[in-house]
């Protein structure tokens, strides 16, 4: 068992699923890029702070409401993407200066 598994309490080894995570992660970045283009580091924080709030409120509904735990993969996915948007500007802006 690796640490990181240790730490979660659960035994299993999550190094094949964070690849798959990472991919579906990737794939709806690019999605967000072909839709929206390029954004700066303001509006992706902006819409990183949005979708963080749609996280929280999938996760508190599904653990108190009876909601959809479907849904919290799902904002944590377009949250996932997000961050990897905005680290690729962050790596842009930065060789640029």
């Amino acid at each position: 068992m690796t640490d990181d598994a240790a730490q979660l309490g659960d035994g299993v080894d999550r190094g094949e699923a964070s690849s798959v995570v990472f991919d579906r992660w990737v794939g709806k970045a690019a999605e967000n890029i072909d839709e929206w283009g390029h954004q700066d580091e303001e509006t992706l924080l902006l819409a990183i702070q949005e979708e963080l709030g749609e996280l929280t409120q999938a996760h508190l509904e599904a653990r108190a409401e009876g909601g959809d735990p479907a849904r919290v993969d799902e904002e944590l996915d377009d949250l996932g993407a997000l961050l990897l948007q905005f680290h690729e500007v962050r790596e842009v802006t930065q060789l640029a200066e």
